[in-house]
């Protein structure tokens, strides 16, 4: 059976490594050939954290256009054939104004931050990707904001004055200090709740005000062409008048209003029963924690027990079924919260592990540089997570933010090293 799934996987990386890294510059499609996407919500995504993908501009930051730049890497619009990994879907990373290099507290919903290039970058990048047939989510963060968000400034401000029915209520703010409002509004008698950080104040996901703001950004995004998103934290959603399926079942069907079509994956680090529970919501695909990253069940059955793995997963697949018809698990093995998957295991295991979420039912989600061997330079932070794509080992990207170490060769090559042999 292993040497079965080996071989099964190395064709896999070897289609996936036949991927040109220059081409079509332009990211226009191949020439009278354009692709057409799949009618289902069955895909292979391609997760881009943008700020480490490919800098177009030699600012040191990775953006929009850079990855435009690359995709042909991705998907080269030929649906017969060609040098490219094949991928039917991407998922960006968030891209929206911020004061932090990950852009997960957003300033502003309905924008692209500099770092990243503009609007029309997106556009761009959004019509190539159609004319590829590869769909596109973003990375949405529904549970909490920036403290520099507009509406929390203003809460600020009304909350010092004693003002509680203004902009507070967009957010959860007591005069009680305890586990849960434990961030002082400065110069108030206030505390806000912020699960996450000081510069994260959470959202008040029960207030009508707050709905009505997220429906105006989920319609902005959509109107534009946007296939989905990928929510950020809805183990979080939970609130005090919302018991979290209900908010992702109000915004899912909400949604579907403006894009029947519209996919969602959400983020649960959560044990079995609460991701089972979350399906009750109607959401398409949450990801399969318990199976990936290491102690997960695709690494363990790497090094041999396939049978129990296969056996698990099937009864994790017919539980998410049992609330919800239509789910799609969402199978990976790394993302830019986990040490990346060649720091954990040797290439065989490495191979073996990618085989068995790769041939797994649902959708996948490969981590950028995931296909090539990329390392984590530490375990400590999230910042070694991110690391710079590895187009060229022999002209390592000059790709920096906040936290992040040098860019080091990776130890099986770079994209062109590995085409090359």
């Amino acid at each position: 059976m292993k040497k079965v799934l080996s071989l099964l996987l190395a064709i896999c990386l070897i289609v996936s490594l036949l991927a040109a890294c220059g081409g079509n510059k332009s990211g226009d499609p191949v020439e009278n050939n354009k692709a057409e996407a799949s009618k289902d919500k069955y895909r292979d995504y391609y997760q881009v954290w943008i700020g480490s993908f490919c800098d177009s501009n030699n600012d040191k930051i990775g953006d929009l256009p850079g990855v435009l730049s690359k995709l042909d890497y991705i998907n080269d619009g030929d649906p017969n054939g060609g040098n490219d990994l094949g991928a039917d879907g991407i998922w960006l990373s968030p891209m929206m104004p911020s004061q932090s290099y990950h852009k997960y507290n957003v300033r502003d919903y309905f924008d692209i931050d500099p770092d990243f290039g503009t609007l029309e970058d997106f556009d761009k990048l959004l019509t190539a990707c159609h004319d590829r047939g590869v769909k596109v989510i973003i990375d949405l963060v529904l549970n909490h904001s920036g403290n520099d968000h507009e509406f929390f400034v203003k809460a600020g401000e009304e909350l010092r004055e004693g003002k509680e029915d203004g902009y507070a209520r967009y957010y959860n703010v007591s005069k009680t200090q305890d586990s849960t409002y434990n961030r002082p509004v400065l110069g108030s008698d206030y505390y806000y709740e912020g699960q996450f950080d000081t510069t994260m104040p959470d959202w008040n996901l029960s207030y009508q005000g707050t709905r009505d703001y997220f429906e105006k950004v989920t319609k902005f995004w959509l109107d534009r062409g946007v296939d989905g998103f990928r929510l950020d934290a809805i183990k979080h959603f939970e609130d005090k008048d919302t018991d979290g399926v209900e908010f992702m079942k109000w915004f899912y069907q909400m949604a579907q209003g403006y894009n029947p079509d519209v996919y969602m994956v959400g983020e649960n680090w959560s044990d079995s029963g609460d991701i089972y529970e979350m399906y009750d919501s109607g959401i398409d695909s949450q990801f399969n924690f318990k199976f990936a990253g290491n102690g997960g069940e695709f690494i363990v059955a790497s090094h041999g027990n396939v049978a129990d793995m296969a056996t698990k997963l099937k009864k994790f697949d017919d539980n998410i079924k049992k609330h919800n018809e239509k789910a799609i698990n969402a199978n990976f093995l790394s993302n830019h919260d986990m040490l990346r998957l060649y720091s954990m295991l040797d290439e065989e295991d490495n191979k073996m592990a990618a085989a068995l979420y790769m041939l797994a039912p649902g959708n996948t989600f490969t981590y950028y540089g995931e296909e090539i061997g990329i390392e984590a330079p530490s375990s400590n932070g999230d910042a070694n997570y991110r690391t710079a794509m590895i187009w060229d080992n022999e002209n390592l990207p000059d790709i920096k933010f906040q936290g992040s170490p040098a860019v080091q060769k990776n130890e099986l090559g770079g994209v062109e090293q590995q085409l090359s042999q």
